[in-house]
């Protein structure tokens, strides 16, 4: 039973694979063509001026390098900027950097949505008064107050008595994103696919605390 997530996943994913490719909805030789290296996301994730976020000169760098490099050459190279980075930063600097890069990530509550928005939206006087003023504070601050309401939740997990499979992977997911964003590029959208079951464990966590609490509650009425 453990390993049925595992072997859905893997089903689930060459079946999508599959179906991308041989249903035309994407040609494998343009994306092969066009994309990036994967190493691209991971030296940006350590630019220490943008703290990881997206940076318009590491895309310039790896454009140039596309040009006359083949991807696996590319890719030694971004592997040897990454190392550069992380060893110019130092012991007492990397923590710095990650904690900064970790908050940009985790406690956006709008998922990176108003600079989203203000990308030439169709009605400019609608965004404006969406963030101006009063309403752009509150709007930013329900978000992330409802956020990590959310991340506050799965500190109760622990107490449930019922570890079933799915709390247990739905942690291990959750942990295995924590440490994926610390190598990644820093972006709040990035959770938005993670946020289905940050609610469910989060639900969990608060109700399941609450219900054992009731419990004990009724079983010291009934002495």
């Amino acid at each position: 039973m453990l390993f049925v997530p595992f072997i859905s996943l893997f089903i689930l994913k060459s079946l999508f694979s599959f179906s991308l490719y041989n249903y035309d909805l994407l040609d494998e030789q343009d994306v092969e063509k066009y994309s990036f290296p994967v190493t691209h996301w991971i030296m940006m994730g350590q630019n220490e001026n943008r703290f990881g976020r997206y940076a318009q000169s590491d895309v310039e760098m790896t454009l140039h390098l596309l040009e006359s490099h083949s991807k696996e050459e590319t890719s030694k190279i971004h592997l040897k900027e990454t190392q550069k980075r992380i060893q110019e930063k130092g012991f007492k600097g990397n923590i710095l950097y990650n904690k900064e890069k970790l908050a940009h990530t985790w406690t956006d509550g709008t998922y990176y949505l108003v600079n989203k928005l203000q990308r030439q939206p169709m009605h400019p006087e609608n965004y404006q008064e969406l963030v101006d003023n009063k309403s752009g504070v509150l709007l930013q601050g329900y978000a992330r107050i409802q956020h990590l309401l959310l991340l506050f939740g799965l500190l109760f997990i622990y107490k449930l008595k019922d570890h079933r499979e799915f709390i247990i992977y739905s942690t291990l997911s959750i942990i295995g994103v924590f440490f994926f964003f610390i190598l990644w590029e820093s972006c709040s959208r990035y959770l938005v696919s993670l946020t289905p079951l940050l609610i469910i464990l989060s639900t969990m966590g608060y109700f399941g605390v609450d219900q054992k609490q009731q419990t004990h509650q009724t079983k010291m009425h009934k002495v």
